[in-house]
């Protein structure tokens, strides 16, 4: 009976902590447009209620390379970015949330119809560490700079943006922008910006690294804020031309440090979460990898099998193994499938359900799943384009080479995720975005301004104002400015004192809303 009471209280615990830890529960992605479309489509993975759902929506932000995202505990989706600027659970820019890299470079990614940063892994979002200020979160960002002579991306600066939750009606602003966390002229890595629990449970480590170099640099994000940057050399340098083409991951128990760029193979390290330091490097050289421009790495939840990709093939390391070099194995080789583009293998991403997720280096429609990331060999059950994202219409919707970049929210508290979560994907229908009429000012003694979301700027819009006994006393079609936010200006309406219904209609939807003439 004892027995049966300690295994009890083990899963109760367990469901506990998983139940607390859902900052990683819904993914961001998608870019592009369905045909006839301006907006560009959003994909939202959801692994809330013990299934996967795949929902499509539109919506005004493009998520391209620069990706990442953040829910509250309980799996509620709070905030995510692409680089540009925050966007707010309602999927529009969060108040104060513009301009997080206001640098030439943005001036070329982040202006035009559909604006996003192309940079992986350059962002990363943790929570506040101090239980009282958890409804403050932060936003790390590199600040990517675009030289001229000659034309390159570079690195001087990482910074951090605060959000606080409690702001606007519950949507959250951003209340500190842009505050400078560590700036080395052009001497920075782009990308492989990662996160790790401290040993202590609450706090944080932020690594990342120089150019060209061996050195790494460290920061410790306590409830006081972030400590002084710290380096440490150790290992080879990395190559130039391996920049902004790997990944860089935490395995699950925080014990391991992996870094891999195409040009140099995978880096591997041991790391101590009380101290920060790295210790014990080792080099995999993976021949095939050498020559490839993109790849990713993942480890399993076990934190034993560390998954290597570049375009063309998929490996596993044992991590745990004397000779980590020599359990090398072959686990598959691209199919040569094309949805509609190659779907080759590049980044990846450990999902809450115990999954491995894929995408790959173009905008296809599918994504590739290791079903069983803890096993060895082929019995980790590697599907290529496990994921179809179809709509009702027969359309297929693409991914946008975009996956999140997450860390383990759950370390210290209990596993890093749930493989009772449902195996099984339903796709959601499409749905369009709804128009969110605002009328400001309201009441008002003459002129108004209707505020509204148009998902395609060629979609013809009617706005009609009726009376209180349903008589339209004012009518009028539209074409809007933009594919997004509008404000559109009611001047001379004739409208009497009074109350009156505003109704605005597209192809799509159909809104009405009150206005109070004085």
């Amino acid at each position: 009976m004892k027995f049966f009471k300690i295994v009890l209280f083990f899963f109760i615990c367990q469901g506990i902590a998983v139940a607390q830890g859902k900052h990683d529960y819904m993914w961001m992605i998608g870019e592009g447009n369905l045909s006839g479309d301006v907006y560009p489509v959003g994909v939202e993975f959801n692994f809330n209620d013990q299934k996967l759902d795949i929902d499509v929506f539109f919506r005004p932000t493009d998520m391209y390379l620069t990706n990442a995202s953040i829910c509250d505990e309980k799996g509620n989706l709070l905030f995510y970015t692409n680089g540009c600027f925050i966007v707010d659970a309602s999927h529009e820019m969060m108040m104060n949330g513009d301009s997080l890299n206001p640098t030439l470079y943005s001036d070329l990614r982040c202006r035009g119809d559909f604006p996003s940063g192309s940079v992986p892994q350059s962002m990363i979002i943790l929570p506040h560490p101090h239980e009282d200020s958890s409804h403050l979160y932060y936003v790390i960002h590199q600040l990517v700079e675009l030289g001229t002579q000659p034309v390159n991306f570079f690195l001087s600066t990482l910074l951090y943006t605060q959000v606080d939750m409690t702001k606007n009606g519950g949507l959250g602003a951003v209340t500190g922008k842009r505050q400078v966390i560590y700036q080395d002229s052009a001497k920075l890595h782009l990308s492989q910006l990662t996160a790790v629990k401290h040993e202590n449970g609450k706090d944080w480590w932020i690594l990342f690294s120089e150019r060209k170099s061996n050195t790494y640099l460290r920061t410790h994000l306590s409830g006081t804020g972030f400590s002084v940057v710290e380096k440490q050399d150790i290992g080879f340098p990395v190559s130039r031309e391996g920049e902004g083409g790997g990944q860089a991951v935490f395995s699950p128990d925080g014990q391991k440090y992996v870094r891999y760029t195409p040009k140099d193979g995978a880096y591997i390290y041991d790391f101590d979460r009380s101290t920060g330091l790295l210790s014990n490097f080792e080099q995999v050289l993976i021949q095939d990898t050498l020559g490839s421009s993109s790849g990713g790495i993942a480890i399993s939840p076990n934190s034993q099998y560390l998954y290597v990709s570049n375009v063309r093939n998929l490996y596993q390391l044992d991590l745990s193994a004397d000779d980590i070099a020599g359990s090398l194995l072959h686990i598959a080789a691209y199919d040569g499938s094309l949805t509609p583009f190659p779907a080759n293998f590049y980044l990846m991403q450990l999902g809450p359900d115990c999954k491995i997720y894929m995408i790959s280096t173009n905008g296809v429609y599918t994504m590739h799943i290791i079903h069983q990331p803890d096993e060895r060999g082929a019995a980790c059950q590697f599907e290529q384009n496990g994921i179809n994202i179809w709509l009702a219409t027969g359309e297929r919707v693409g991914t946008g080479i975009s996956i999140p970049n997450f860390p383990n929210y759950r370390l210290g508290v209990g596993p890093p995720c749930d493989p009772d979560i449902a195996t099984s994907v339903r796709v959601v229908p499409g749905k369009r975005q709804e128009l969110n009429i605002e009328i400001y000012p309201n009441p008002t003694t003459g002129q108004f301004f209707i505020s509204f979301n148009n998902q395609d700027k060629k979609d013809k819009l009617t706005l009609s104002i009726t009376d209180v006994t349903g008589k339209i006393v004012y009518f009028e079609q539209i074409m809007p400015t933009y594919a997004g936010r509008n404000n559109l200006l009611v001047g001379d309406h004739s409208l009497l004192s009074g109350l009156y219904f505003v109704t605005l209609s597209n192809s799509h939807n159909t809104q009405t809303a009150k206005i109070y003439i004085l």
